[in-house]
């Protein structure tokens, strides 16, 4: 009698544990998807938007005193940064490039998708 009886509470106790340790992630409640509408990119409103948030104009604005002697403030500064890949590479943070904005964190994925739909898009000034 007391071996069937010790028997069941350890066969219960590993039912219960091997059971309870199974459980299955639900992708998109981890990580929900964010909508970044990468369509309808104008210049002279979202990628001057994503610049100023970003801080890349406090550094890069029209003056001569401009960081590294970048302007990011016009359309020509802008499109001949973005046309040679420093732009992107710089705020993607990549190997080889410095990192921007200076000190501060990465844009997030929207924002560098918005640029980067700008830029294949052959940077039109809209």
């Amino acid at each position: 009698m007391k071996k069937q009886f010790l028997f069941s509470p350890i066969i219960a106790c590993i039912s219960v544990i091997s059971l309870s340790g199974c459980y299955y992630d639900i992708e998109d409640k981890l990580y929900p998807k964010i909508n970044c509408d990468t369509t309808n990119i104008t210049y002279s409103s979202t990628v001057i938007s994503i610049l100023q948030n970003g801080a890349c104009l406090s550094c890069h604005g029209g003056t001569a005193s401009a960081g590294g002697n970048i302007i990011l403030d016009t359309y020509d500064g802008l499109k001949a940064y973005a046309q040679n890949g420093h732009l992107m590479g710089s705020l993607k943070q990549e190997a080889g490039f410095s990192a921007m904005p200076l000190g501060g964190n990465k844009l997030n994925s929207c924002d560098i998708n918005k640029l980067t739909a700008w830029i294949s898009a052959g940077f039109p000034n809209n």
